[in-house]
């Protein structure tokens, strides 16, 4: 019987996870090869998402469109939030929360308007003073991320909008915003967003940004829709607002492909 040679050993799986922005490469046979850009890591929560990610996309498990997919999820080389990312657009100024914000951020974040369809009650203002201490935790901690809207021309505060939510396991966010009455029906908000929710896709590799409305709220849904955004669900008495159950209907976006 004719003696065949032995078939070389299958490499085996090699991980290499740095913390200077180099490549990270899974070694496999060439077949299930796969290469993707990244850079420092600081949470083993990345890692091991990213890494899990990698070895189902090269089994063909991951729904995902291939290597070239996941070549735009960039890990973070450094705290996106760090310097924070003010934004400029043609009429607002996007800048970050202080604790001086305080009395203007509870005027708007307790106007009957605005509180219409958030499901709750007018805050107090020393409710207002505790979301200030969580927002500038959460900022740095890496969770979550708010701007505050100043009018460029006035420097009046406007109100607000942010990020939150942030699962970075799995790459998405919540949007969230509120506005001076007065300024409504300008097109304040989507001029807002629209930058924000680029940052979130470009700095934070959001792949996906997901909108959370009261179905009655209109103006709120044509600026998801004006975004981009599409309904995808309508939650049935999903929310308790202290009195009665209230329907959410969520909308969302992916990044561009």
């Amino acid at each position: 019987m004719l003696a065949l040679p032995p078939e070389p050993p299958v490499p085996p799986l090699v991980v290499l996870v740095v913390c200077e922005p180099v490549e990270v490469v899974v070694s496999m046979p060439p077949s299930q090869a796969v290469r993707a850009k990244s850079a420092s890591v600081e949470k083993g929560s990345q890692v091991i998402a990213f890494i899990v990610r990698l070895l189902l996309v090269s089994a063909g498990e991951c729904p995902v469109t291939g290597p070239e997919h996941l070549d735009s999820m960039i890990f973070m080389s450094s705290n996106p939030f760090d310097p924070f990312p003010t934004i400029e657009t043609s009429r607002l100024r996007l800048r970050a929360l202080t604790l001086e914000d305080e009395e203007e951020m509870h005027r708007v974040a307790s106007d009957p308007l605005v509180t219409k369809y958030l499901g709750r009650a007018n805050p107090a203002r020393e409710k207002t003073r505790e979301k200030i201490v969580r927002v500038l935790e959460g900022l740095s901690a890496q969770q979550s991320i708010l701007w505050v809207l100043i009018d460029r021309e006035s420097g009046a505060y406007l109100g607000s909008a942010c990020l939150w939510n942030w699962d970075q396991s799995s790459f998405h966010a919540e949007v969230g915003y509120d506005l001076e009455p007065s300024r409504w029906g300008q097109g304040l908000i989507p001029e807002a967003l629209a930058p924000m929710i680029r940052f979130g896709f470009e700095k934070m590799n959001l792949h996906r940004v997901e909108g959370r409305v009261h179905p009655e709220n209109q103006g709120s849904i044509r600026v998801l829709e004006k975004l981009g955004f599409e309904k995808e669900g309508h939650l049935r008495e999903n929310h308790f607002n202290g009195t009665c159950f209230e329907d959410t209907a969520v909308y969302g976006l992916l990044a561009p492909r």
